[in-house]
């Protein structure tokens, strides 16, 4: 029987024991102790309880939109659950109190996504490896205990990264909130024994992502340092028409199109990743990589790595083109890499 609506709402009694684990700016995480309280779903589950002020935003919306993004991998083909699976912290259950949402269930991130980062005096502390640690400059990465990644095995992730936007794409689901925060990465030094020890992608924060034209159950955040130039330029022209006092209209529709996040968004974001995985600083352009927007270095590293796919590099490179009909799709891209 297909599963329903009703089969992934959990009441927040039916949790038991929390241990807390981590907090940020929308939520507290906590371990799930007891066990999973979804029949079908193993654990070890986290619990994502959201802060009071998401709630008061989001708090509709995700009563109403989570439960179908949460069965959304259930109409995907096997072969794209089975890449969810793999490629996605996905939302496993929405829990409620009194019928209103609290928080979500997710998967408990396992230890071969987490690094040893080097402290003072020898100390070191556990901590996740997501794209900020990733883009450290190579050459300061050993001191720290962050995994380094040669050119080749950067590219290797980045495909990889793209094959399983690709899927989003293909079914009808847009990120919006790119960052270096939500997306995590293998450490190839956990990876037992036995198996490819390569650096393999994971998203975060799936609860932000936007199904079709329905609203997102929380709603989409645009982190500052990866602002597409479409929606900048309509937030500059909505500010403009504030201070000639043009009509309500007229800069509603202005700030509106600065908040639209698509797939043409989605791809230049991703081509700012490709440009920040291999920017290489140097003492006349000391930028921090996660600021990079432009690179004098990035572009002739991105073409010497596939030397061989020059079509490749090419399309790559035009992820970033300011005009969003220009920006070639992620499947355009994977079709250059299977000529």
């Amino acid at each position: 029987m297909p599963r329903t609506r009703d089969d992934v709402i959990v009441e927040r009694s039916k949790l038991g024991r929390l241990t807390r684990l981590a907090e940020g700016g929308q939520a507290v995480v906590y371990k799930v102790d007891d066990g999973s309280p979804i029949p079908g779903v193993d654990g070890p589950l986290v619990y994502k309880a959201y802060r009071a002020d998401i709630l008061q935003d989001s708090g509709y919306a995700l009563w109403a939109s989570m439960p179908a993004l949460i069965l959304r991998p259930d109409s995907m083909s096997s072969e794209d659950r089975a890449l969810v699976k793999q490629f996605f912290v996905w939302p496993q259950a929405l829990v409620v109190e009194k019928n209103r949402a609290l928080g979500i269930l997710m998967k408990l991130i396992p230890s071969p996504y987490f690094f040893d980062l080097k402290l003072s005096k020898g100390r070191t502390k556990e901590r996740i490896f997501d794209g900020a640690q990733l883009m450290v400059p190579e050459s300061k990465k050993s001191r720290r205990g962050i995994p380094s990644a040669s050119a080749a095995e950067r590219m290797r992730l980045f495909l990889t990264t793209l094959s399983a936007v690709a899927l989003l794409h293909r079914n009808g689901l847009i990120i919006g909130d790119f960052s270096e925060n939500n997306l995590i990465f293998t450490n190839p030094d956990r990876i037992p024994q036995g198996n490819e020890r390569h650096l393999i992608p994971k998203f975060m924060d799936i609860d932000g992502f936007r199904m079709g034209s329905t609203q997102p159950a929380v709603k989409q955040a645009n982190t500052n340092g990866w602002l597409v130039p479409e929606n900048v330029s309509a937030a500059r022209e909505a500010a403009h028409l504030e201070l000639a006092g043009a009509s309500r209209s007229l800069t509603g529709a202005a700030k509106a199109r600065a908040s639209v996040q698509n797939s043409q968004s989605d791809v230049f974001k991703l081509g700012l990743f490709a440009i920040r995985l291999f920017h290489v600083p140097t003492e006349s352009d000391p930028t921090l990589i996660a600021n990079v927007y432009t690179s004098k270095s990035a572009p002739s590293n991105i073409k010497r790595v596939l030397a061989n796919n020059p079509a490749g590099a090419a399309a790559i490179l035009a992820m970033t083109n300011t005009d969003p009909k220009a920006r070639p799709t992620v499947s355009d891209i994977l079709a250059t890499f299977r000529r």
